[in-house]
């Protein structure tokens, strides 16, 4: 799992992604963070000598609820490490604040404050493991999301595969 989470960050960051969400609903991957952060910056300095396009020269992971001063950098890939205590705690979060506001609740404010914790609305899942289930995946986060099954092995020309069927999709929001 550690090889395809580093080759996940390490394909983003060659193909200018600018943002990566990978959750563990067993709080796995988040307490590897900081080793993770290592091997991706020794990984991105080789791309930068053997590369030549643009790509996304940094990676800053980022944990739930901790915010940042290089959210516009457009060099850099926000890699967001989520379990299934994020979701929840986020969704309960977000309650408590408009509960409190005199606003309307309104799909925009509900947006806006749980991208405020880095939980935002995917473009593009790709679901690994065994369990056929998102395995408490926040729901709202899943509205509009294009979901793909990653099967068994990982590579560059899968990643590129599932980038070229994403682009081909046809997307329709409603109304």
């Amino acid at each position: 799992m550690q090889q395809l989470i580093d080759d996940l960050i390490y394909y983003s960051a060659a193909y200018d992604i600018g943002e990566l969400t990978i959750y563990d609903p067993w709080s796995i991957v988040k307490t590897d963070g900081s080793h993770i952060q290592r091997r991706i910056d020794e990984r991105l300095s080789q791309l930068i000598v053997a590369r030549r396009h643009k790509f996304r020269s940094k990676v800053i992971i980022r944990y739930s609820q901790e915010h940042d001063d290089d959210e516009h950098d457009t060099n850099v890939l926000f890699v967001n490490l989520l379990d299934a205590n994020d979701g929840r705690s986020s969704l309960v979060r977000v309650a408590r604040q408009l509960s409190i506001t005199s606003s309307d609740i309104t799909i925009e404010s509900i947006d806006h404050l749980l991208h405020l914790d880095h939980i935002d609305e995917p473009d593009l899942l790709i679901k690994y493991g065994c369990v056929d289930s998102l395995v408490g995946y926040p729901p709202w986060s899943l509205r509009v999301t294009e979901m793909l099954d990653g099967g068994e092995k990982f590579n560059e020309l899968k990643f590129i595969s599932y980038l070229e069927r994403f682009a081909c999709r046809d997307q329709r929001f409603g109304r």
